[in-house]
């Protein structure tokens, strides 16, 4: 996706990312690399024309709360598995 560009240029030079990812695969859209956190709340099952499509909420589902823990992470050089997910179905 064109929105993922600056985030994969960032990841190829070294520098830790956060990626927010809404109804696209964050395994498969999300940045290269070790030290990288991806963080997506919903799992939207689809075709890849029906998660263009998907509604608002697989986006806003992501808190703040996801996105500050996956922040103080990256600082700390936490990753584990480099994703932070309340992944449930849609």
């Amino acid at each position: 996706a064109s929105d993922t560009g600056p985030l994969h240029i960032a990841a190829a030079l070294g520098t830790r990312c956060v990626g927010l990812y809404g109804p696209m695969p964050a395994e498969r859209n999300g940045p290269y690399g070790d030290g990288n956190i991806s963080v997506q709340a919903v799992r939207f099952e689809g075709t890849a024309r029906q998660r263009r499509n998907a509604p608002r909420f697989v986006m806003s589902a992501i808190t703040t709360e996801m996105v500050c823990e996956a922040c103080a992470r990256a600082l700390r050089n936490d990753v584990n598995d480099g994703m932070i997910s309340d992944a449930i179905a849609s």
